[in-house]
């Protein structure tokens, strides 16, 4: 399978979210602002490399790809996941201790938004993105 590294690295970025979730779900936000800050660094940077091996491995074959459509696929992931990119880039430098500590309810909520996108992100690469580059 091609793309079983990307599939590890997307179980890396999500275990990195899944212990910011446990913390503010346990209401530790303000008392562990730190760790969170530092997980959201850990995060950043898993997913910066993703994002990279990604551009080299997925989308460069696939936009290569004989059939339109998986061209088109791929293209549109790539777009998408640009949007998404700025987007988490606005929160992780939004979101530094000092600010999670100071509005807690509001880093709260603006992490359950990131996340959820995210995830359902990671969910439609394993199901639609990658089964392409594991057929091409």
């Amino acid at each position: 399978m091609r793309t079983a590294a990307m599939r590890q690295q997307h179980h890396e970025i999500l275990t990195v979210t899944g212990e910011i979730t446990r913390l503010i779900r346990m209401g530790k936000t303000v008392e562990e602002a730190a760790l969170i800050r530092s997980s959201l660094n850990d995060f950043n940077g898993k997913l910066s490399r993703h994002l990279i091996a990604e551009e080299r491995t997925i989308y460069s074959i696939l936009e290569q790809h004989s059939d339109a459509r998986v061209r088109e696929t791929a293209r549109a992931f790539a777009a998408e996941m640009g949007v998404l990119l700025e987007t988490v880039i606005r929160y992780t430098s939004k979101w530094q201790r000092s600010e999670i500590e100071a509005h807690p309810l509001e880093f709260a909520q603006a992490t359950w938004l990131i996340l959820a996108t995210l995830e359902a992100r990671v969910d439609r690469e394993d199901a639609e993105l990658y089964p392409l580059l594991d057929r091409a």
